[in-house]
Formats: C-alpha cells, sequence, structure tokens
C-alpha cells in the first residue's frame, strides 16, 4: 500500500499495528545480488539495525538466514526451540527452480483474470521441469486449476486440481502453502468442515497469513455461519490492509450478505490497490448494478472490458441490459461471454434468458436451458452443497419442460438455501414458471430480507409483478 508513496515511517506503523518496520532494497545483476535492510522503530523513527549484503545469488538463502537472524538479536527477542527450528529455512535443491516458483507465487498472487492464471500457470511448470520435486510448485498449479475452475465452470479443471494436489501432498505433506490448497480444494468441492480443519490450522500456525484467514471466511460462510466468516473477513483485512484479495474478499462477503453500500467501499479500496485489475473492476460493477447504479455500472463494465475481455464483465453488462428490457443487446453480451466460457452453467442460462423473451426464440432458449441443466449437473457433483446451484438447475429444468426433474432440484434448493439470497431469487423464478405465486412470492421476500436489492426484482419480468415496490 505504502510503495513509492515515500511515507513517514510512523504513519506506516500507526497503519500496521506494529512496532518496527523493515524496510529495504534488492538489487540483481545476473548473478550477483545487494541487499541494503534497515529495521526502524516506528514510534521513535530511529534506527534500530542496518545491514548490508553483497553476495551472489546463490546465497540468497543464507542471506534470509542472516537477516532472520540479525532482526531477532537487535529485538533482543528469546526464541523457543521450536521458533529457533522456524528461522532455519530448508535446503532448496535447485536455485533456479525456486527462482521460477517465487515468480509463479507472485503471478498468482496479483492474479484476477485468466490471462493472469495462465501465466503464473507456466512459471510454476517452468520451476517443476527444473525440479519435478518441488512440491510447492505442483501445489501453486492446484490453486491455478481451481482458480480457473471459478471462472470457466469446466469440471475437469477441478479434477486436474485434485491430482496436483496429491502429489504435492506425497512429496511434502506439512508445508503451509500444500495445506493452503488443499483447502481450497475443499472449498470449491463443498466439503466446508473439512476446509474449516485446514483453515483453522494454518491460522494457529500462521495468525498473520491473511490468505488462511480468507480461506477459514469461506469456509465458515458457507456453513452459514456469517458472524463468524465476516470475522475472520475483516481479521484478513486488519493483517494485510494494502493486500488487495483481502478487501475483495470482504467485499464479495458483504455483497452476498447484501450490504451493498459497504461492498462498494470495499471494492473500490481493492481497485485503488490493483488499478489495472479486470476482476476488480468488474465486481465493482456488479455492486453498483445491484445498488441500481446504472450508469456508473455500465462504464464501470466497459472499463473492465478494455483491460481484459473475461467472462464476468461481458455476463454483467447483458444483464443490465436484460434488466433495462434491451433483450437483443444482451444477447450480444451473453453471446460474448459464451465464447470464453461456453462450460459455465450460468452464462449459457443467461443467453437463455435473454433469448427467451426475444421474439421467435424461445426453442433456441429451450435447447440452451437443456444444455445449461447439463452443466450445473456436472458442477453439482463436484460441490452437492451449493444452494444456488440446485435453484439455478431448479429453474432450468422448469423452462426445459422437464417438470419432474426441476422438483427434485427444487426440493434440495430449499432444504440448502434457507440463507442464501441468489438461491432464494432462483427458487422465486423456478416457482413462478410453475404458476405458483404465491410460493414465488414468499421466496422474492425471503430474497428482499437476506438483502436481495429490490430495484432488481422489479426489473425482472417474471418476478417484478410478485415483488413489493417498498417493505
Amino acid at each position: 500500500e505504502f510503495k513509492g508513496k515515500n511515507a513517514d515511517v510512523r504513519k506506516i506503523g500507526a497503519a500496521l499495528g506494529v512496532r518496527n518496520v523493515l524496510e529495504g532494497s534488492i538489487r540483481r545483476d545476473n548473478d550477483k545480488l545487494r541487499v541494503t535492510v534497515q529495521l526502524i522503530d516506528a514510534v521513535t523513527g530511529y534506527h534500530v539495525w542496518a545491514g548490508t549484503y553483497d553476495r551472489d545469488w546463490a546465497d540468497v538463502i543464507a542471506i534470509q538466514d542472516s537477516i532472520s537472524r540479525a532482526i531477532t538479536e537487535a529485538l533482543e527477542v528469546v526464541l523457543t526451540p521450536e521458533e529457533e527450528r522456524g528461522l532455519k529455512r530448508k535446503h532448496v535443491a535447485n536455485l533456479e527452480a525456486y527462482d521460477a516458483y517465487l515468480a509463479g507465487a507472485s503471478a498468482f498472487r496479483a492474479a484476477g483474470t485468466l490471462g493472469d492464471f495462465d501465466k503464473a500457470g507456466a512459471l510454476f511448470r517452468k520451476a517443476l521441469d527444473l525440479d519435478p520435486g518441488m512440491a510447492r510448485a505442483y501445489a501453486g498449479l492446484c490453486e491455478v486449476e481451481l482458480s480457473r475452475y471459478q471462472r470457466t465452470g469446466a469440471t475437469d479443471q477441478v479434477s486436474a486440481a485434485e491430482a496436483l494436489c496429491r502429489k504435492a501432498l506425497k512429496l511434502e505433506p506439512e508445508r503451509a502453502e500444500i495445506e493452503m490448497a488443499l483447502g481450497r480444494l475443499y472449498l470449491a468441492s463443498g466439503r466446508h468442515e473439512q476446509a474449516e480443519a485446514v483453515f483453522s490450522g494454518l491460522t494457529a500456525n500462521r495468525p498473520l497469513d491473511s490468505e488462511a484467514r480468507i480461506g477459514l471466511a469461506e469456509a465458515l460462510k458457507n456453513q452459514g455461519r456469517h458472524e463468524d466468516a465476516e470475522r475472520s473477513y475483516r481479521r484478513a483485512v486488519e493483517i494485510d490492509p494494502g493486500y488487495w484479495r483481502a478487501h475483495n474478499a470482504l467485499g464479495s462477503f458483504l455483497l452476498f450478505t447484501g450490504r451493498i453500500d459497504e461492498s462498494i467501499a470495499e471494492y473500490r479500496k481493492s481497485a485503488s490497490l490493483v488499478p489495472g485489475n479486470a476482476s476488480v473492476i468488474n465486481n465493482l460493477g456488479a455492486a453498483l448494478l445491484m445498488d441500481g447504479q446504472l450508469e456508473d455500472a455500465t462504464r464501470t463494465f466497459e472499463t473492465s472490458l478494455d483491460v481484459e475481455p473475461t467472462r464476468s464483465a461481458y455476463v454483467n453488462l447483458g444483464t443490465l441490459y436484460y434488466y433495462q428490457k434491451r433483450y437483443p443487446e444482451a444477447v450480444e453480451q451473453y453471446e460474448s461471454a459464451e465464447a470464453l466460457a461456453s462450460s459455465d452453467h450460468v452464462v449459457v442460462s443467461a443467453l437463455a434468458d435473454a433469448l427467451w423473451l426475444v421474439p421467435g426464440r424461445r426453442p433456441e432458449a429451450v435447447e440452451l436451458y437443456k444444455r445449461a441443466a447439463g452443466l450445473a449437473g456436472g458442477n453439482l457433483k463436484v460441490n452437492p452443497t451449493d444452494a444456488a446451484a440446485w435453484a439455478m438447475l431448479a429453474y432450468y429444468h422448469g423452462r426445459a419442460g422437464e417438470q419432474g426433474d426441476a422438483q427434485v432440484a427444487l426440493t434440495r434448493a430449499e432444504m440448502l438455501g434457507e440463507k442464501d439470497m441468489n438461491a432464494q431469487m432462483y427458487i422465486a423464478l423456478a416457482r413462478a414458471d410453475q404458476g405458483d405465486k404465491a410460493a414465488a412470492s414468499a421466496a422474492a421476500a425471503r430474497a428482499l430480507q437476506l438483502g436481495y436489492p429490490r430495484k432488481l426484482l422489479l426489473a425482472d419480468p417474471q418476478l417484478g409483478p410478485l415483488t413489493p415496490t417498498k417493505s
């Protein structure tokens, strides 16, 4: 957050809530490395310790050990035997492979789009080419595949992630990076209690790891424990206030729970930290859309698409047009999204929704609903606890005329989706298609209670007439 701002170290210490700040520079010229470090008391502004290291790049691990040791001595910290062991870094078998791994980890941390994840994956694969036994690189690739799945809905990416995670666990089961990948695999596959156990262990061992806090928050949210989840999200922001993912994750949680104004503020903070991140810009647009700020949302989606065309931004812009009853324009945006993510049932069904309302194109829509149902069924095999996906599946089957299958999915959605506003919205749509206005109205009212915007329900062609204009 403070990079390049020349901020006073006392301000930095106060913002981060720390007594001492370590700052310095690293310069690398081929195989030569110069590291300049200084430890500063953030209250007084005085130097506690400083050091300069001119070494070969091959000595980089030794330099880190030396700095760690010097800091503990300067601060007169007494280490327990366990802390003493933790201070010593493990031997790196292949420094060039380690270099590629670190570059991949950095790229993954900054990634927001499919293209970014591809770059991170290429670096992890380079590390494995140089050192096939590097467990952390397999864990990194596992996380890349899971992130791709979140954006494409392609279930084969979950299978690939699981295989990569197994390889990492076989090589080095107790490394934190591998546990992190395993926890995220559990999240993607709906094993939320197991994910909670993994991330709880990580936060106990690494209390200042914001990623572990975010993972724990996701596991708690998915179990309906929203107060506990929010505490964990906010702790991640406290730990790492300059990390865009922490603000982005909190923003998504606030949006999920219907606190749209707060979510907009968090997305704006995240966007200020990574101005060129298409994913964060798109998320901000989605929150503005949910808030009914249609002009601002349109500009934001267009900005996101200018940075990088993504299926999310195309879908969101299409949805904006859909709610404005500009159905042919919505079709164009959804078709662009479908070209990028043909395995995403949400994209396919969005295109079907728009075509359903274009004269003469309803038969095409029916075929797309059938396809969306098949894709959603595949996703539910990966994560059978996804209430919103069950509700969408019920809606797809209903539109395709498959009423028996629709009822099975609807029963499951109603059992799982009591606290999920998106699930309730799709339950309302499915009930409206069945002609059960009372049940549709009740589900719409429940979605409103959970925070779904009244403006969007009123704009929906099916639910608008069933939604009260005010509470």
